[in-house]
């Protein structure tokens, strides 16, 4: 996986205390989440709200640790024409070096209110090198997707407000905006086509019976403008319908009864995604290796 934090593990999960979460944010999650900001090293922390090193470190959490991809990833920068980029980049990636990998979320999420008041024009400039980076290696895992997702829905509405004729997403059904985001989720956690199918039918066992029949698409057919419309078109249906597809997709990724720290971070820009605050997930007991990189694309 892309960042510049140390392994990953993974957490027990059940896909009904996803739901049961949604929207509570208990004394736990709150001391959690503090132990959390207090392992972000302070100068870290003191720096991020200047909007050049916030976009340094933003950009640093999608370094891959695989230096022939991190080399790529700091040659595609240079061809963006800022030469001191590069460098902010990779000084950036040595601060995050020390930080937990459950950390890349709290600290994304820190570096927001200062990319707030980036210019129009140098927050394309972050779009187009988070999409460098993210495509150095033809593989979109499963932070770089949660990264964008987050960026293009706390930034996206403020430096381009969306037109009503823009059509950047195409519209489609509710029950075919559920079968791309479960389709999507299914193939990202699977190495075989069953794994697929049946972390897909673990998904469709958490939507209540009878509301509607979703389908596994063929993975050709899934694509993150797709998955980004399905998204957009999920998030004006009825809160608890939403509850439910977060539970599924919760299903989804966790047909072993765990997720990584990847997979609870994309859960959580999901349920951000649909209105449906989530806090993080508590470590659990028993770990497994995250060492394999999962994929969306």
């Amino acid at each position: 996986m892309a960042a510049a934090v140390q392994s990953e593990r993974s957490f027990p999960v059940h896909p009904r205390a996803v739901i049961a979460s949604v929207g509570a944010l208990g004394d736990e999650h709150i001391a959690y989440a503090q132990s959390l900001v207090a392992r972000i090293p302070e100068r870290l922390r003191d720096s991020i709200r200047e909007p050049s090193v916030a976009r340094a470190v933003v950009l640093g959490l999608l370094l891959d640790r695989n230096p022939q991809t991190r080399a790529a990833q700091l040659s595609a920068l240079l061809a963006i024409g800022d030469p001191q980029l590069a460098d902010q980049v990779s000084s950036a990636s040595g601060a995050l070096r020390d930080c937990p990998a459950e950390a890349r979320l709290p600290i994304l999420n820190l570096a927001l209110p200062a990319l707030r008041r980036l210019s129009a024009a140098q927050y394309g400039e972050l779009q187009a090198a988070v999409d460098r980076l993210v495509r150095a290696d033809s593989r979109i895992g499963l932070f770089e997707y949660t990264l964008q997702r987050v960026l293009s829905r706390h930034l996206g509405a403020h430096f381009k407000p969306k037109l009503p004729d823009a059509g950047t997403s195409p519209q489609i059904q509710v029950v075919d905006a559920v079968s791309v985001l479960l389709s999507m989720l299914a193939y990202a956690g699977a190495a075989a086509p069953a794994e697929a199918a049946r972390a897909f039918e673990a998904a469709q066992a958490e939507l209540s019976p009878g509301r509607f029949r979703t389908t596994l698409l063929p993975r050709e057919k899934c694509d993150l403008r797709l998955l980004d419309g399905a998204l957009d078109r999920l998030a004006d249906t009825a809160p608890r319908l939403r509850g439910e597809i977060l539970g599924a997709c919760a299903a989804a990724v966790a047909t072993d009864g765990t997720v990584t720290i990847a997979e609870g971070e994309l859960l959580r820009a999901i349920a951000d995604s649909l209105g449906c605050p989530m806090p993080p997930l508590l470590p659990g007991q028993h770990v497994r290796a995250a060492g394999e990189r999962r994929a969306l694309g």
